[in-house]
């Protein structure tokens, strides 16, 4: 059985994948189309997802797909993926984790209004803190930095968030009902992805496929296999026991990642007011986990 431990285990998994995912695929951009890569990354994802399925439980449960919710979740987080990659060629990766990342202050608000969840003292200064962290590890303390530049992939990546707030909000419930098979819904939502995102392709040049270097499809089935499928369903897994505002903050993760991922790669700066928030991050995460009822 699922403990709450093990929960945030999982979730904390989920976030350092999912942040490396930034960073990887700022690279796979300089070798595959945008709106391609958000494709054929999640038709790989889906068809990993489907194989698991195959092997562990047999076939997909058909049925599923009369879900409107399930449908909903499949549509935005393509709509998501592709806006997300977008902000990717016009910001730097750890701006745009810093805009995306801002989906926790949504999925509260989300939670409180649609959920009725509580917040109290620890979870609102766990949100506080973990929103002070993002904007002074991205920034590096340079807050005019947020109003200069990049404006259309600032502004993706805000909508973004947006959408993922939505997302979070509408998957816990979904992954709270009795009887739900985490593993069967994740891979329908993953397959529902893609075919949104085969309807968005449609409008780009089919060709381009097939110039696309080994390398190109080396970091797609990376982010495939370790950015989408294998986070996707331990995060559900996780978000069975854990609320959506808990899960989000936790998810803070991505962001560390993603911001040393950047400075590596990229030498986007990363100087002792990052550090600072990247602090902040963290005690904001051991907050949210503490206001789970995991033992320390």
């Amino acid at each position: 059985m699922l403990t709450d431990t093990r929960a945030v285990l999982l979730v904390v998994i989920s976030g350092v994948l999912w942040g490396s995912s930034f960073v990887v695929i700022k690279v796979g951009l300089q070798y595959v189309d945008v709106i391609w890569f958000a494709f054929l990354r999640m038709l790989l994802a889906s068809g990993l997802g489907l194989a698991g399925i195959r092997l562990l439980s047999g076939t997909p449960n058909a049925s599923l797909l009369r879900d409107r919710s399930l449908w909903f979740l499949g549509i935005s987080s393509g709509v998501a993926f592709v806006l997300q990659n977008i902000a990717l060629l016009y910001t730097t990766a750890g701006k745009t984790s810093l805009l995306v990342n801002l989906n926790v202050i949504g999925v509260a608000m989300l939670s409180w209004r649609v959920t009725g969840e509580r917040f109290g003292m620890r979870g609102i200064l766990a949100l506080t803190l973990g929103s002070a962290g993002l904007v002074l590890l991205t920034t590096n303390g340079e807050i005019s930095a947020l109003a200069t530049g990049q404006s259309l992939g600032d502004l993706l990546a805000l909508i973004t968030a947006v959408i993922w707030a939505f997302f979070t909000t509408v998957s816990k419930q979904v992954v709270s009902r009795a009887g739900i098979a985490v593993s069967q819904v994740s891979t329908l939502i993953l397959s529902m992805t893609a075919v949104t995102l085969a309807a968005i392709a449609l409008l780009s040049d089919p060709a381009q496929i097939a110039g696309i270097e080994p390398i190109g499809w080396l970091l797609m089935v990376y982010t495939a296999l370790f950015c989408t499928t294998i986070p996707y369903f331990l995060w559900n897994l996780g978000l069975t026991k854990l609320s959506a505002t808990n899960s989000a903050l936790i998810l803070l993760v991505e962001i560390l990642v993603a911001s040393v991922g950047g400075f590596i790669v990229f030498q986007e700066s990363f100087g002792i007011v990052a550090a600072v928030g990247a602090f902040l991050i963290i005690a904001a995460i051991v907050l949210t986990i503490r206001r789970s009822g995991v033992p320390d």
